[in-house]
């Protein structure tokens, strides 16, 4: 159950942990969601005023960002109020395509638009699953659910990602092998770390505002971190 927090203590009763100094002067409501401006899929509060998205902040009771946000998902809000985002579905009206070519875009219902999907995905399916290739294009967030779907209509071909190296290659093979994407480190009991290439706490890792504080205990603690990359990054910094 999700609760909405409101009132003039909305932001103490959202974010104050013990030992932490209290604000009393919130009037906003603080609502409890999750930052979607990548695969990671952190824990935030949303301040809401009215009805508008005014600040966004990570979620201090979320084991996996515990509290913390980068400053991709603190522009959500840009993201939620851009003037060109698509919010109604397309479709496209002119059958001929090439570079240049208006594609006529008409705005549809979400109805017709399932209505339109779900009669060609049942047509195929009829046919021959094997015959639909499932694919999105956009952020890893959204590929979770193609590990489900596939299996359910009886199609081995899943396509997720947004560049040939790691979503048209490692993404597939890491739902053919392990049955699904979401690997990370456990620095919890590891000795002897190797990243290759990932620039973990610099571009990429999954969760890197829990892994990147996990990363620097192990250290601490012993571990011995190999960073293997052709670009000097901050990831193997002493």
């Amino acid at each position: 159950m999700v609760t909405i927090v409101k009132g003039r203590d909305a932001y103490t009763q959202a974010v104050h942990r013990p030992g932490r100094q209290r604000n009393e002067t919130a009037s906003s409501d603080w609502v409890p969601t999750t930052c979607r401006m990548c695969l990671v899929g952190c824990a935030v509060l949303v301040q809401v005023e009215g009805d508008k998205v005014v600040n966004v902040i990570g979620n201090p009771d979320s084991p996996k960002n515990q509290g913390r946000m980068c400053a991709k998902g603190k522009s959500g809000i840009m993201n939620h109020y851009n003037p060109n985002r698509v919010i109604k579905p397309l479709k496209r009206t002119n059958p001929e395509k090439g570079t240049g070519i208006d594609p006529k875009w008409q705005e549809i219902s979400w109805e017709e638009a399932i209505d339109i999907i779900s009669r060609k995905m049942r047509k195929v399916c009829q046919e021959d699953p094997r015959k639909l290739y499932l694919q999105i294009w956009g952020g890893n967030e959204l590929c979770a659910w193609l590990g489900a779907l596939g299996p359910a209509v009886g199609t081995p071909y899943i396509q997720t990602g947004v560049s040939p190296t790691c979503g048209k290659t490692l993404h597939s093979i890491q739902h053919i092998i392990a049955g699904g994407f979401h690997t990370e480190p456990d620095f919890a009991h590891c000795n002897y770390l190797i990243d290759c290439g990932t620039q973990m706490g610099v571009a990429t890792r999954e969760a890197f505002n829990r892994h990147v504080p996990e990363c620097a205990k192990a250290r601490e603690r012993g571990m011995k971190l190999v960073v293997v990359d052709p670009v000097g990054n901050n990831a193997a910094a002493k």
